[in-house]
């Protein structure tokens, strides 16, 4: 029958006439289609197992019936000698001495014991207590070889085994078939492998035809999917409120302790009071270091208002980075000689800044690449952008070369930047670490290119050849070699930052950091005569043309900065003036607006402080940061051991008010005669109802008959899905 097709008979025909031809049988025990039946594929994989060495096997069924079915499928098998028959019949003859003779004789007791006298034997909830216990020690011992068992029998009963098989991949959970949960599958298939004895431990997934084939999704979700998360169930009821506030030795807090909700919590307290020690500790530290100096003598009650502004303002760029990083008017903007400000996260402040221009993707990071600054006093404590331990810890990113992301958005951009910059203890130990980062990523040769990090002899010659004829004009190249700074005019080798410096009377500081990293686009650009030079250096600082580049460039940024103070006025300010987001950048967003509204209303506030104009202010501002963010940390902790983190607490009170307002409770919270009452009608799903009937009068005017009719709305419950009910 079928159709013929012209040709050869092609590979995929001829293996699936042959697996026809291998499952067709014609006895009696054939199944529909032609294929083998399950007896005879169990009795061929009892076979199988057993020749490999893959014995004893627990197989998991999904139903009683089908565990006494598959049992009963293996009448003619004997796995078991006659040593071992004579050890389960006295075992059996021991365990059921207790029982009467007539109880000895019952068909299921008679039929588990010629069962178990072969090897082979069922364990499910229709078994009796002691048969499931004589059945669970035989398996232990090694006496049973084949075990058809329910999904219970790897719930609370320790008996590995050497394979697991399953019988089937689906289950009724009294509502409809589904595959396995991955926690279900991992519970039974976790009982393969015996410690001690079984080096590896076997799991069989058993197909009996093809309409048992499983998708490979269905296989992909059971096998690696994650288990079920495990939710309390614990709920409070107005009764059970009421019982708990008639015990004056028991709080209601101590109870909500106690559920599976508060487990994760209350497995937590030790530590979060251990760490709430050491934050104190800090606390105490910080509270006695005395007060640094400060140029312009910031008090400490100037530099707190100044954090705070700073803290809210981190939090609204935050918030709007996404939104600009993706505008294309705003990466348009950040061309060299563009003035930017710029959020330093080492010292937390925001600085001015120059662009110089774009910077190499940072190379892979190394599984330590996050560069820690650890310091021992409080005082020393990086702030903005970067990440923070309870222990003063800071993970700095962006500007080492590696960033706290996985990756930047693919709209953000890398980029050179030189930064006026405050002084202060960290900048030494920042620039340290980074070269130490930067070197072990290179491999011992150092140099940064090559092989091993290594850098040729010609690359070399070349960068002393341009450090020689810096700021001349070589022919047909630009001047200075601008933008070589590597043989055959390929891109400049990527610059050794973050690199801090003073020239000319100025502190500086070279970065390369994401857009992200930038909190404002000023309207003022500066001239930048040699930037070639300083992009091209290859790490050495020192050269002259470097130099005078750096000093113009820094002459620049700070008199823009002092004419903008000077156009403020003495009334304080002298914030770079910015580019507006919403008309230069179109950003108009609704949840952008408010946000950048906001922005500017703080930065004009922060502007008009002494603080932002003190160029001393690092050691009095990371103090002051240090300490709030201890406050934070310590009210955080002391929240969660307290009982208003309890989850369920808010319900609790809001219960309670409810009790209240209906005279259940009295305001001091003690129970009322009508809440004695209630608490004294426990076989209702509504005691308030049956309360206020009775309080109410409405059963009075009742005969018995309607009084028990009325009341048994409040114990009937309906069983859904049953009879068409919903």
């Amino acid at each position: 029958g079928g159709f013929h097709r012209g040709g050869p008979p092609s590979g995929a025909d001829a293996a699936r006439r042959q697996i026809a031809s291998s499952n067709r049988s014609s006895g009696p025990n054939s199944g529909p289609g032609g294929f083998r039946s399950e007896r005879q594929q169990l009795l061929e994989l009892v076979g199988v197992l057993g020749k490999k060495a893959m014995l004893p096997v627990a197989v998991f069924c999904f139903s009683k019936k089908r565990c006494d079915s598959c049992a009963d499928a293996l009448s003619s098998l004997d796995l078991s000698t006659g040593s071992e028959k004579a050890a389960v019949h006295a075992f059996v003859d021991r365990c059921l001495a207790r029982l009467k003779e007539g109880d000895r004789k019952l068909p299921q007791i008679l039929r588990l014991r010629d069962l178990m006298r072969r090897g082979i034997a069922v364990h499910h909830a229709g078994l009796l207590p002691i048969m499931k216990e004589v059945v669970e020690m035989l398996f232990c011992q090694g006496y049973i070889k084949v075990l058809f068992c329910t999904e219970t029998f790897a719930m609370g009963v320790n008996a590995p085994t050497r394979t697991v098989v399953f019988h089937a991949l689906r289950k009724h959970d009294g509502k409809n078939f589904r595959y396995l949960l991955p926690g279900e599958y991992t519970q039974m298939a976790g009982r393969a492998g015996r410690r001690g004895l079984d080096a590896v431990g076997h799991v069989l997934l058993v197909c009996w035809g093809d309409r048992d084939l499983y998708g490979e999704s269905e296989l992909r979700t059971m096998l690696t999917g994650s288990g079920v998360k495990l939710e309390s169930q614990f709920r409070l009821t107005y009764g059970m409120i009421l019982n708990l506030l008639r015990v004056e030795d028991l709080k209601v807090e101590d109870m909500l302790k106690r559920s599976f909700a508060e487990f994760h919590a209350q497995r937590a307290a030790p530590a979060g009071a251990a760490e709430l020690a050491a934050l104190e500790g800090e606390l105490a530290a910080a509270a006695a270091a005395p007060w640094p100096a400060t140029a312009l003598g910031s008090s400490r009650e100037e530099v707190e208002e100044y954090v705070a502004l700073c803290e809210e303002l981190e939090i609204i760029d935050a918030q709007l980075q996404d939104a600009l990083i993706t505008n294309k008017s705003f990466q348009q903007a950040l061309v060299p000689g563009r003035l930017v400000l710029y959020g330093n996260p080492v010292n937390g402040l925001t600085e001015p800044a120059v662009v110089l221009g774009d910077a190499p993707a940072p190379p892979s990071p190394l599984p330590s690449a996050s560069l820690t600054l650890n310091t021992a006093k409080p005082a020393s404590f990086a702030v903005g952008t970067a990440t923070t331990s309870s222990t003063g810890g800071t993970t700095v990113s962006g500007l080492s070369g590696t960033t706290a992301t996985s990756s930047a958005a693919s709209s953000d951009r890398r980029l050179y930047l030189l930064v006026l910059h405050r002084p202060g203890s960290m900048d030494e130990q920042h620039e340290r670490q980074a070269e130490q980062e930067r070197r072990a990523r290179e491999g011992p040769g150092g140099g940064g290119r090559g092989f091993g990090g290594m850098t040729s002899l010609q690359s070399r010659k070349q960068q002393e050849l341009d450090d020689m004829f810096s700021g001349m004009v070589k022919l047909g190249g630009a001047k200075g070699g601008g933008g070589g700074g590597g043989s055959g005019g390929g891109p400049p080798r990527p610059l050794p930052v973050p690199h801090y410096g003073c020239e000319a009377g100025i502190h500086f500081c070279v970065v390369a950091d994401w857009t992200r990293s930038i909190v404002g686009v000023c309207r003022a650009r500066i001239r930048l005569d040699g930037v070639d030079e300083i992009l091209s250096c290859g790490g050495n600082w020192t050269t002259n043309a470097v130099r005078r580049a750096l000093a113009a460039a820094l002459r620049g940024i700070a008199r823009t900065v002092d004419e903008a103070a000077a156009a403020a006025g003495s009334g304080g300010g002298g914030e770079l003036p910015q580019l507006d987001p919403r008309v230069d950048f179109k950003i108009a967003d609704v949840a952008s607006v408010p946000a950048l509204q906001a922005r500017a209303t703080l930065q004009s506030r922060r502007a008009a402080l002494r603080p932002h104009r003190d160029p001393g202010l690092v050691e009095a501002f990371q103090l002051v940061r240090t300490r709030r963010r201890l406050e934070r940390r310590s009210a955080e902790l002391r929240h969660q051991l307290s009982d208003a983190s309890l989850q369920q607490l808010p319900e609790f009170e809001q219960r309670v008010g409810v009790l209240q307002q209906l005279g259940y409770l009295a305001e001091d919270r003690s129970v009322t005669l009508k809440g004695r009452v209630c608490c004294e009608i426990q076989s209702t799903q509504d005691e308030l109802v049956a309360t206020e009937a009775v309080f109410s009068g409405l059963l009075g005017e009742l005969s018995p008959e309607e009084a028990v009719a009325l009341l048994s709305a409040l114990v009937f419950q309906v069983l859904r899905g049953v009879g068409g009910a919903d």
